[in-house]
């Protein structure tokens, strides 16, 4: 959870203050941004089944509590890059 942070606080740095991106507003640049780390950059093995799973459900919940709308999108399968 921590990486994901990093990486989405920098690459949200950098679209708004290099970039000047500010075409896209804060909460759906930062809904888009993690959607992305997660499809393309976070990758974790445990032991324990159920610390798998608990990771799962964090990144999950951390992207859906920046979602505004009605209907959500897909999100990304995390079964292949999360695993026991």
């Amino acid at each position: 959870m921590g990486i994901l942070k990093e990486i989405v606080d920098i690459r949200r740095y950098i679209r708004w203050n290099i970039l000047q991106d500010k075409m896209i507003p804060q909460n759906e640049l930062l809904y888009t941004l993690k959607k992305e780390t997660l499809s393309h950059c976070i990758y974790g093995v445990d032991l324990d089944p159920g610390a798998v799973e608990i990771a799962k459900l964090r990144f999950w919940l951390s992207l859906v509590v920046d979602y505004e709308g009605d209907h959500i999108e897909p999100l990304p399968n995390l079964d292949y890059k999360i695993m026991q």
